[in-house]
């Protein structure tokens, strides 16, 4: 797996860590078509906890034609799933808020991560 896909624990959480932060268009669709591969193979009865870091990330319109591509690979977890991102900023977020209304923009990647145990609580309880 690439070092930039890691499983991070935080409080007792497994969160599924994609570092995108200062890739160019090419390396960032690479490593969203990796991601997607090995989501594949990932067992779908559970609720799934994305943390994606895209500061200094090049997003184009293709990394955006292929994010939606592979969305659905993330749809496919039947328990839910919870999605939080750090380095989206000003006009960046405006537009992202367009297609991507239920993910998390956090202040950083202590919040995202906070905010990523509190669903997966949340999700438990329910």
């Amino acid at each position: 797996m690439n070092d930039r896909i890691r499983w991070i624990n935080h409080k007792g959480v497994d969160i599924l860590y994609m570092d995108y932060s200062g890739l160019s268009e090419d390396e960032f669709v690479a490593m969203m078509l990796e991601i997607e591969a090995m989501l594949k193979d990932h067992p779908i009865d559970c609720f799934m906890p994305f943390l994606a870091n895209v500061t200094n990330a090049h997003v184009t319109a293709k990394t955006a034609k292929v994010g939606r591509k592979i969305s659905k690979t993330y749809e496919r977890f039947t328990k839910g799933k919870a999605y939080a991102v750090v380095g989206v900023t000003g006009v960046q977020k405006v537009i992202a808020r367009s297609f991507a209304s239920t993910w998390y923009f956090a202040r950083n990647e202590e919040d995202a991560k906070e905010y990523l145990v509190k669903a997966v609580q949340k999700h438990r309880v329910s």
